[in-house]
């Protein structure tokens, strides 16, 4: 009989801490993780968990401090919310945080939660430049319709443009 006391006090504890952690402004962010480095230039989907009583929630992103709400979206209905930016930054550190709405337009949480960051990827390392072997610069060709045009390869390089 002690052992089940005990055992259900210590379930009555564990469910008031997890009732503390959903309250007020926690959040669980699930993508992208908390301090990641994403794989993408310009594109991030924001997903997190959640909030009961929720009808919307306004998105607020920024960077060097300074935040705006971005959007404001419905909460998703598999219990997980999402949305995506566009046009980001490469090598770019991206705070962000979703606040909870409720159906009267007031804010389901006392307080804004604390905001996840990840860090968009750096922009790729341009190929090595080429450069012409023929003609010279300058030079007068002796056909009016024909001209071959030779160059140094750059290395791991597929395909070239060329633009007369």
């Amino acid at each position: 009989m002690r052992f089940v006391f005990t055992l259900l006090l210590f379930f009555s504890l564990f469910h008031v801490q997890l009732l503390a952690q959903t309250s007020g402004c926690y959040i669980n962010y699930v993508s992208p993780a908390d301090g990641s480095k994403i794989t993408s230039l310009t594109t991030a989907t924001l997903v997190w968990q959640n909030i009961p009583g929720t009808t919307s929630y306004d998105v607020f992103v920024g960077t060097d401090g300074a935040y705006g709400v971005t959007a404001t979206v419905p909460p998703g209905t598999n219990g997980y919310t999402s949305y995506t930016l566009t046009n980001l930054h490469a090598s770019t550190t991206y705070k962000w945080y979703p606040v909870a709405k409720n159906a009267a337009g007031g804010y389901v949480q006392s307080c804004y939660p604390t905001g996840a960051y990840f860090t968009t990827a750096d922009s790729p390392v341009p190929p090595a430049c080429t450069y012409y072997v023929e003609p010279q610069n300058g030079a007068i060709l002796t056909s009016q319709t024909t001209a071959l045009l030779r160059w140094a390869p750059a290395a791991s390089t597929t395909s070239y443009d060329i633009y007369l």
